[in-house]
C-alpha cells in the first residue's frame, strides 16, 4: 500500500492496482494489467507522481511504473533476459530420448555445472 497525491494505492488479486481517495474512502479508478507477472503480492511505492512495483513470480520478474494519476503503464523492464526457444529438446512427456550429445545444454539440472560430470558417469569412465 502507498499514499500519495490524495490517494491511498493498493494491488488486489487478479492483477489490479486500485486507487482510493484518501480522504473519502472511494474508488478513484481501477486498473487491471497483465503480461508482467503478478502484482497482488508485492508491495507498491509513491514517488513523484509514480507508483512502483515489481513482480516476483514466474522466471523472469519485472520493475514496472505506473501514472499515479490514471494508473496506466508508463515504463517496464523485465529482471532477467528472455530465454531463447530451445530447438534441440522438447519438454513433451511423449518426446523420444536424447544422446548425451544432442540433449539441449539450456536447461540444466539444478546443482549441476555444465563441463562436470556426474557421479555415476565419473565411476564408470575410471579415474581421469
Amino acid at each position: 500500500m502507498a499514499v500519495g497525491a490524495g490517494k491511498v494505492f493498493t494491488c488486489a488479486n487478479d492483477n489490479w492496482l486500485i486507487a482510493l481517495d484518501q480522504r473519502t474512502g472511494q474508488v478513484v479508478w481501477e486498473r487491471q494489467h497483465h503480461g508482467y507477472g503478478n502484482l497482488e503480492k508485492v508491495a507498491v511505492t509513491y514517488h513523484d507522481g509514480l507508483l512502483h512495483c515489481g513482480t516476483n513470480d514466474g522466471p523472469r520478474g519485472a520493475a514496472l511504473a505506473f501514472d499515479a494519476a490514471t494508473g496506466d503503464l508508463v515504463w517496464h523492464f523485465w529482471g532477467t533476459a528472455a530465454r531463447p526457444a530451445c530447438t534441440t529438446s522438447s519438454t513433451a512427456p511423449t518426446a523420444p530420448r536424447r544422446s548425451a550429445s544432442t540433449r539441449c545444454r539450456c536447461r540444466r539440472s539444478p546443482g549441476r555445472r555444465p563441463g562436470r560430470r556426474s557421479r555415476s558417469r565419473a565411476r564408470a569412465a575410471g579415474p581421469n
